[in-house]
């Protein structure tokens, strides 16, 4: 069933909802009970955003001639955002703010239309801690529709136009601030039971602290020029067992990425269950090379194990030694990808160990926690062929997430990351979140 976001997203894997092998997908989601709860880069159906829950009353003349119905939600945010940076300033913030999402369906009940309001505004915003990624510049509140889009549904297939959200691999919401990022774009996808596939164009990207939307050729360094993205991918469900595609993006003049990702799942016993996923990623500039040349390639390897309320997982990542992997759009797919580092510079090897636990076993049903460790190692500068430091991170996250009672609709995080590198850093996330819940 579609949801309220068109999720053309990443075109691969075979899962449901909860704890992901990619760090942008794990900043939007919370606790993981099993194997088939992972998210993965690839996780179509998983990537939409809630779904709209409170029907709006509408004038009868209003209903007659325009609208069948309407529904809204109201998402309220509260970050604090604090980083120690060694020998380099800090960054410190406390935002405050938001999404109020409309959604409505004409008479033809094929067509809607929707919007969304973002808001994030200062509470304790030093002008010399700026850099939080929660405000603009100079840490100034920002207030912008990030989505005003025409929608057309015709059975399984949807056409959504302008603002919208994505979630593909490399261009996406990245939402661990504020705001996400959203596009402008003419998005066609279609969720079939075996094949699902997605094609459009993507004229421009409003950033995470940005009110502006701006071409998708300036937000990967093209300046002066103003193209925009096509788009086009595959995804193929051999069952519920297994799952292989691939998503092509080309900005003309720029750079052409290729993404590729194969997974399934497997029963050791009755109690014990895993999942196996494959990643491959191609760029290369193109045309006339606007933000220079370069070839390059990432590799991946993802394991996970459940039993019984435990999650254990395990990634190995490697980069091409011409270049690092480039992601200006969103969040990397990278199965390595942290907090603070995505382990993707130029001949870089990572590897992962991540443990997620939920503890309703003990009673607790609305408490989990996950933590991870990467370590990159073998990273060059491209330029010169000369070795760069090693970098280790770990990330602890604790999550507080009621499904019912009087904080039902909450969901409150604590996430801390520490990383050792030739520039030591630790990094406080403090997040709670209030999406109004159904009457």
């Amino acid at each position: 069933m579609w949801s309220s976001t068109l999720t053309v997203g990443v075109l691969l894997m075979v899962c449901s909802q909860a704890r992901a092998s990619s760090e942008y997908i794990r900043a939007e989601t919370d606790d993981v009970e099993s194997i088939t709860e992972l998210r993965d880069p690839a996780d179509l159906e998983a990537a939409a955003d809630p779904t709209v829950t409170k029907n709006i009353p509408l004038p009868r003349g209003l209903r007659n001639t325009l609208f069948r119905d309407a529904t809204w939600q109201t998402n309220f945010r509260t970050y604090y955002f604090d980083e120690y940076r060694e020998n380099d300033r800090d960054r410190r913030a406390l935002a405050t703010g938001g999404e109020f999402h409309l959604e409505a369906t004409t008479r033809l009940a094929w067509f809607s239309v929707g919007a969304s309001l973002y808001t994030s505004q200062p509470v304790h915003a030093p002008e010399n801690r700026d850099g939080t990624g929660l405000l603009a510049p100079g840490q100034d509140a920002i207030t912008t529709l990030g989505r005003g889009y025409l929608q057309f549904d015709v059975n399984k297939t949807r056409v959504r136009l302008f603002r919208q959200s994505l979630y593909l691999p490399y261009v996406n919401r990245q939402d661990s601030r504020m705001i996400p990022n959203t596009f402008n774009a003419a998005i066609m996808a279609h969720n079939g039971t075996r094949l699902e596939a997605v094609a459009g164009y993507i004229n421009s990207i409003k950033p995470r602290t940005s009110d502006d939307f701006i071409s998708m050729s300036e937000q990967a360094g093209a300046t002066g020029r103003h193209s925009g993205a096509s788009i086009a991918g595959l995804r193929w469900n051999f069952g519920d067992d297994a799952s292989i595609g691939a998503m092509n993006a080309h900005i003309m003049d720029v750079y052409n990425q290729l993404y590729a990702e194969s997974a399934g799942t497997f029963n050791i016993s009755e109690s014990v269950n895993g999942k196996w996923g494959l990643q491959f990623t191609d760029q290369r500039s193109v045309g006339d090379e606007l933000i220079g040349s370069f070839d390059t390639w990432a590799f991946g390897a993802h394991a996970a194990f459940g039993y019984k309320g435990l999650v254990l997982e395990i990634a190995h990542t490697r980069v091409g030694d011409s270049a690092g992997i480039r992601s200006p759009f969103g969040g990397r797919p990278g199965f390595t990808s942290l907090m603070m580092e995505k382990f993707e510079r130029a001949n870089e090897k990572a590897m992962r160990i991540g443990l997620s636990m939920s503890l309703k076993r003990f009673g607790l049903d609305a408490l989990s926690t996950n933590v991870q460790l990467a370590r990159g190692v073998g990273a060059e500068n491209p330029a010169t062929g000369a070795s760069v430091a090693n970098q280790t991170e770990f990330n602890w996250t604790i999550d507080y997430r009621p499904r019912t009672g009087r904080l039902r609709g909450a969901w409150f995080r604590l996430r801390w990351a520490a990383e050792e590198a030739d520039r030591n850093r630790r990094q406080l996330r403090l997040i709670a979140n209030y999406t109004v819940p159904r009457g």
